[in-house]
């Protein structure tokens, strides 16, 4: 089992995120991801979210699950820092667990988003201030943090819309999860490919709907939407 162990010393908790938050203890979401252009590819996976107290401080446990693989995910419960993740991958011949753990919380700037692994966007984002919407940048505490040196990573609010699953209608804020490229790179920007999500106006901003692409190519295009939410 690999472990990563971030160590950072202090605590500046910043005023952007939303602190009055709220998600209900027992909370169960499914989607339905499809993949490539014509979404030939599909799979389904499932999370649900726990009030835990570990240690005397509190905190939701968000426990993920797909075909290949579960995680588990500790995040503050007054602004969302996740804390923890612990993911375990089947594969064929074998599985592999791997850990990342922050020991404090950590040091965040004004206007940004910490996350330790690119899922956790989904839920940190619960926490964005969709009332007083601003530009904010991603925050990469986790592994792969040094490798993200020439891309940064920001979160852009891009309207209030209905949208419509299954025949329901969801109103939802609009966010772009948008890459810029530094140095000689920054030319490449406009091609990389955007992600955008859709988040529910109820108090728990859960998410209903992600499209975007895992890389270059239509094949590589995915959409991500909720098929049942229970609280």
């Amino acid at each position: 089992m690999k472990i990563l162990i971030l160590i950072i010393i202090s605590l500046i908790i910043s005023p952007v995120i939303s602190q009055s938050f709220q998600i209900p203890d027992g909370e169960a979401i499914r989607y339905k991801s499809s993949r490539g252009k014509d979404g030939e590819n599909i799979e389904y996976s499932s999370q649900s979210i726990y009030r835990i107290i570990k240690d005397g401080m509190e905190y939701y446990e968000v426990k993920a699950h797909s075909i290949d693989q579960a995680s588990e995910t500790l995040f503050t419960v007054d602004n969302l820092i996740p804390m923890s993740v612990h993911t375990y991958t089947y594969g064929a011949k074998a599985e592999l667990e791997t850990s990342t753990e922050l020991k404090t919380e950590p040091i965040i700037g004004e206007n940004e988003i910490p996350i330790l692994e690119m899922p956790d966007i989904a839920h940190v984002l619960r926490a964005y201030p969709f009332e007083d919407p601003q530009d904010m940048q991603l925050l990469f505490l986790g592994q792969g943090g040094d490798e993200m040196g020439e891309m940064v990573f920001w979160i852009l609010f891009k309207e209030e819309v209905t949208i419509t699953l299954d025949g329901n209608n969801y109103e939802s804020y609009k966010l772009e999860l948008k890459a810029q490229l530094s140095g000689a790179m920054k030319l490449f920007s406009g091609m990389i490919p955007k992600t955008y999500m859709w988040f529910s106006k109820e108090d728990s901003h859960h998410m209903l709907r992600m499209e975007g692409s895992e890389g270059p190519g239509a094949d590589k295009e995915i959409l991500v939407e909720m098929i049942s939410y229970t609280k």
